[in-house]
């Protein structure tokens, strides 16, 4: 049985099998081919309005090396009278069929369809016209700024255009895509430019992205912090003292006091009069002031109302003879 060349293998778009597939490996049995989940192994569907291929293809290299299955797809001629490679291949369809998205499918696939046809159909397609859509890209990638997307996504973004320049035969270095990614931070992160670019070898592209989002995570933490103690002064600036507790004996409303403090009126001390000659009395008379008792309110007279009042008369004594029966009660 064939293997995979250990050379590269290109097809009529000039694109190279990934280097996973490099490398000759046994091919799994039919019955642990056909036992693989894809869906698992491979959960991208390939659409030609998404921006996926690179990642679906690393996807399937991954699996066509785990399993021995890269001969299938690199163009090497399938083995005359050897069923296991057969049923392998007629796998790999299904798996294809299934991770294609239905215009794409419709695109590529015909009646004489072949585990490498497929391959080769969806590469073309994705490969057509590279060289224009390469100065397009490219334009885009070089002009892309961060704005109001967080490190993470900004650095993503990046490296998904880098792969796609890389895809249509246009590779971007590492040094050009962590220059790129410095160029167009956002400028709250300007301050921060000058310590990549000093160091003595300019970082990869993960050591890169892990600076910028440390960086980005001091700066949000500084901001809360400096929300918090703004906060906290403006409190601190606004503290007056508590008020007064009306209702109780011991307090009273800041217009009596005011008025106590500036002249001495009469009323005043018929108020001290009163409550010395009552005691430890905590009831006033009816038209008395009663802003001073607990509970009342210096609007609402308590006493107002209607009050009746009605003899009763005295009980006549018992008959006698008739002890123990009840008195006659007389009506008034």
């Amino acid at each position: 049985m064939s293997s995979s060349s250990s050379s590269s293998v290109s097809d009529n778009a000039g694109s190279t099998v990934p280097n996973t597939l490099r490398v000759a490996t046994a091919p799994a049995a039919p019955a642990v081919v056909h036992g693989i989940n894809i869906q698992s192994r491979v959960p991208i569907v390939l659409d030609l309005n998404e921006a996926n291929y690179t990642a679906w293809v690393r996807a399937f290299a991954a699996v066509f090396g785990q399993y021995g299955l890269g001969n299938h797809i690199d163009g090497t001629a399938p083995p005359q009278g050897d069923y296991d490679w057969v049923q392998n291949d007629c796998a790999i369809m299904s798996w294809l069929y299934n991770r294609l998205a239905p215009d794409l499918l419709t695109a590529v696939s015909t009646d004489d369809d072949t585990a490498y046809s497929l391959w080769r159909g969806v590469r073309k397609i994705f490969h057509d016209n590279r060289s224009a859509r390469a100065v397009y890209l490219n334009a885009k990638f070089r002009t892309f700024l961060q704005g109001d997307l967080s490190v993470l996504a900004y650095c993503t973004r990046m490296k998904a255009m880098a792969d796609r320049l890389g895809d249509l035969g246009f590779p971007i270095t590492n040094t050009d895509l962590v220059q790129n990614i410095i160029r167009g931070l956002n400028p709250r992160l300007h301050h921060y430019v000058s310590h990549l670019t000093l160091c003595k070898r300019l970082p990869s592209f993960h050591e890169a992205r892990s600076m910028v989002q440390m960086e980005e995570h001091h700066l949000a933490e500084s901001a809360k912090l400096q929300a918090t103690s703004a906060l906290i002064a403006q409190a601190q600036r606004g503290v007056q003292p508590p008020p007064p507790v009306y209702g109780t004996t011991s307090g009273s409303s800041p217009s009596t006091n005011t008025r106590s403090s500036t002249t001495s009126s009469p009323s005043k001390k018929k108020r001290k009069k009163q409550t010395t000659s009552s005691g430890s009395s905590s009831t006033t008379p009816p038209g008395s002031s009663s802003s001073a008792l607990t509970g009342f309110s210096p609007n609402i007279n308590p006493w107002t109302g209607v009050v009746q009042a009605w003899p009763f008369p005295a009980a006549p004594r018992p008959t006698a003879g008739l002890l123990g029966a009840r008195p006659a009660m007389s009506a008034p």
